[in-house]
C-alpha cells in the first residue's frame, strides 16, 4: 500500500531519532501475526521499555544506509518492524522470547549492536542473555559458595574442639 510523502518523511525523521539515541537496534521479520498477538507483543515490548515500529524496508536500507554503523546490513525480506532500545539486551531479548512464543512467525533478521551491523545468529545470542538482575543473582551466588564453605569448614573445626 502505497503512503504519503509525509508519513514516508515522519517515519524516516522517527527512523534517525531511533538511530541517534538507541543502544541496540533488532529488525525482526514478522509474518501471520494476528492483532492480538501484536497487542502482546507491544505490551512486553513497554514492559521492558522498549520501542517497536513498523516501517517499509526501503525507508529502513536509507535511513540506516546512511548512518555510520559498521559492517553492512543485511539483507531483509518479508514485513520488517524495528525494536529498540537504550538497554543494550533488552530488546534482542523481547524479541527472541516472543519469536519463541510465537512459534517462529517472529524472528530475529539483525541488527545494530554496539555501532555495528550485525547478523541474526549475533542477534539471537544476544537474545539469550539473560536480564541484569539475573545476572547479578547468579554472580552473587558464585561469590558466596566459597565463601559458604570456609564458614562451614570453620565449624566444623570448632565442633570437633568442642
Amino acid at each position: 500500500m502505497a503512503i504519503s510523502r509525509t508519513k514516508k518523511e515522519t517515519i524516516v525523521s522517527a527512523l534517525r531519532d531511533i538511530i541517534k539515541s538507541a543502544r541496540t537496534v533488532v529488525f525482526v521479520r514478522f509474518n501471520g501475526v494476528t492483532s492480538e498477538e501484536v497487542n502482546a507483543l507491544r505490551s512486553a515490548c513497554d514492559s521492558e521499555d522498549v520501542g517497536y515500529m513498523v516501517a517499509k524496508k526501503t525507508l529502513i536500507k536509507r535511513v540506516f544506509d546512511g548512518a555510520s554503523f559498521g559492517g553492512s546490513l543485511s539483507d531483509m525480506e518479508g514485513e520488517i518492524a524495528v525494536a529498540y532500545g537504550s538497554d543494550m539486551l533488552a530488546p534482542a531479548r523481547v524479541m527472541g522470547e516472543q519469536g519463541k512464543k510465537l512459534d517462529g512467525r517472529i524472528s530475529i533478521v539483525g541488527g545494530v549492536f554496539e555501532n555495528a551491523f550485525v547478523g541474526p545468529e549475533k542477534m539471537q545470542s544476544v537474545a539469550d542473555i539473560p536480564p541484569v538482575k539475573t545476572l547479578y543473582a547468579q554472580f552473587l551466588t558464585v561469590i558466596r559458595g566459597p565463601v559458604q564453605g570456609y564458614v562451614s569448614a570453620l565449624g566444623q573445626i570448632a565442633d570437633k574442639k568442642a
